[in-house]
């Protein structure tokens, strides 16, 4: 079993009224292959920030306060086929019934699951290559109640390897993947994306894990300190998002915890593009992105070939979706 990083992908939700570049909201991860559920989420303000804590965590009370309690999913599973295009087929469209598949939709889409939210879709290799598709350096307040848990490949925290979203004061759980040589650091983390997922069942074949959750407290001056709190003792300790610690669910794996608008602020300090990517490879800029694109009816979609050949990078592998949050406990 091996899930490299060209496996992975990215849903990046944007706020419409900015459309995609520098609009960025929240982020999700998958596994190709692996089926996902999404809660929808649809706030009566049409808040973008709001409804995507249904994608972060459908169990939050930010979430609950949208559902009511009603549990309304929608499925996703996301494949490459022979010719290594990106298939996406969508059941989120209440008129049809039934998944709708496209192969390499179109970037900068409408979606069904977060209507007020639009969505690009990037492979894990893409998102290293163009960290700012995540930027946004003033998002709005609903974003100051996540946070990311970011893992690397390496014990300075450099190569990245995955990440996943959490919704501040929720309490999380995630399976713990036995420590064996055979399965790497970022085999691992298809358990940090999707723990609900075949790829993570897999991988996890004990049934212990851990629980906790983030909050935000106050530090010594008096200002916000992010804070990692012990579900047996409920001791909350302060987080540097700049220290980079051993994982102990993901044994060889190394992990930072970031507050959401630091991480949308500055994405490329936490994901770094490698040294030897090519020159073809942008910084983002709104001049790089690609233009709005017309409003489809079906839910997240991803980014063309063409599309993905603008932004300055080729097409590697890539899979859509977000999926059931539960908050990591390292």
């Amino acid at each position: 079993v091996s899930y490299p990083l060209e496996k992975t992908f990215y849903a990046v939700f944007y706020d419409t009224e900015g459309r995609c570049y520098g609009s960025a909201i929240a982020a999700e991860g998958g596994v190709a292959g692996d089926t996902i559920d999404l809660q929808r989420g649809t706030s009566e303000e049409e808040n973008c920030a709001a409804e995507c804590s249904c994608l972060l965590d459908p169990f939050s009370n930010e979430c609950f306060f949208q559902t009511k309690g009603l549990i309304d999913t929608s499925t996703f599973f996301v494949n490459y086929t022979e010719d290594n295009s990106l298939l996406v087929c969508d059941g989120s469209n209440p008129a049809i019934g039934l998944p709708v598949c496209t192969v390499d939709p179109p970037v900068c889409q409408e979606n069904n699951v977060y209507p007020s939210c639009t969505v690009s879709i990037f492979t894990g290799p893409e998102l290293v290559a163009v960290p700012n598709v995540l930027q946004n350096i003033k998002p709005p307040k609903e974003v100051g109640k996540s946070a990311y848990l970011v893992f690397y490949n390496d014990p300075v925290c450099l190569e990245f390897g995955a990440m996943r979203g959490v919704v501040l004061d929720t309490y999380n759980y995630f399976p713990k993947v036995d420590d064996l040589f055979f399965y790497t650091c970022q085999d691992k983390l298809a358990c940090l994306i999707n723990p609900q997922g075949s790829a993570c069942k897999s991988l996890a074949q004990s049934q212990s894990g851990a629980m906790a959750y983030f909050t935000m407290g106050t530090n010594e001056d008096g200002g916000q300190q992010l804070m990692r709190c012990m579900v047996d003792t409920e001791e909350c300790v302060p987080i540097d998002s700049e220290e980079c610690f051993a994982s102990e669910l993901y044994p060889g794996c190394y992990a930072r915890v970031v507050w959401g608008p630091d991480l949308l602020a500055q994405p490329i300090r936490y994901i770094t593009p490698p040294t030897d990517s090519p020159t073809a490879y942008p910084s983002a800029s709104p001049s790089s992105m690609p233009s709005d694109s017309p409003s489809v009816s079906f839910a997240p979609t991803m980014s063309s070939s063409a599309t993905r050949r603008s932004l300055g990078y080729d097409i590697v592998s890539c899979l859509l979706c977000g999926i059931y949050s539960y908050l990591l406990i390292l």
